[in-house]
């Protein structure tokens, strides 16, 4: 009974040991994964791309094949420069796996609509609105609004629509802007006894 309990030991540590082994010689197999295998940008954006070595401790390495296009930084980051495909190529330990990249170079333009008065009475409300377009079609998505100067006057944005109010006399400047372009308008502002 005692041989046939050892050989029953014996047998089930030799199936553990050839179920945790590959067939290149009993070497673990690692993989390396890969966050995106294709990712779309436009001009000037950039995206992080994720990898993982699954040992934990392996280097990875990320590469573009055409760097007039996108380049990427050691931690993943990838940078559109030029419309055009590429591909992002990850290794760890002599896997390798890719992301494809394509950089579109849309143009964007802001319309800014409000009534164009020659001066703006201090106090008088001018209501601006602002259009995002991208390659002439409309696009929702929130713009940054500034004014200069900013001291004596307020701006009160809300959905890309905004109230200006001066309260005292002289010219500003509103500019909206988002990271691909701008536009602006000024107002000169009188005081309402002068006129």
């Amino acid at each position: 009974m005692k041989k046939i309990t050892l050989f029953f030991l014996l047998l089930c540590f030799i199936f553990s040991l050839t179920a945790c082994s590959n067939s290149s010689g009993g070497k673990y197999r690692y993989f390396l994964t890969l966050s995106h295998a294709e990712i779309n940008m436009e001009l000037g954006d950039s995206f992080t791309l994720r990898a993982s070595y699954s040992d934990n401790k392996t280097r990875i390495t990320f590469q573009s094949n055409n760097e007039s296009v996108a380049t990427v930084d050691a931690d993943g980051t990838v940078y559109a420069v030029s419309a055009g495909e590429c591909f992002i190529v990850v290794e760890a330990d002599g896997v390798q796996k890719s992301c494809k990249v394509s950089v579109s170079a849309p143009i964007y333009s802001i319309e800014l609509v409000y009534v164009d008065v020659e001066y703006v009475q201090v106090g008088a409300k001018v209501n601006i609105t602002a259009l995002l377009y991208r390659d002439g079609v409309k696009v929702d998505k929130t713009l940054n609004w500034s004014v200069t100067p900013s001291n004596n006057c307020s701006l009160k944005v809300e959905n890309n629509q905004a109230v200006f109010v001066a309260l005292q006399q002289g010219e500003y400047t509103i500019v909206v802007s988002n990271l691909k372009c701008s536009a602006q308008c000024s107002f000169d502002v009188v005081d309402a006894k002068l006129n």
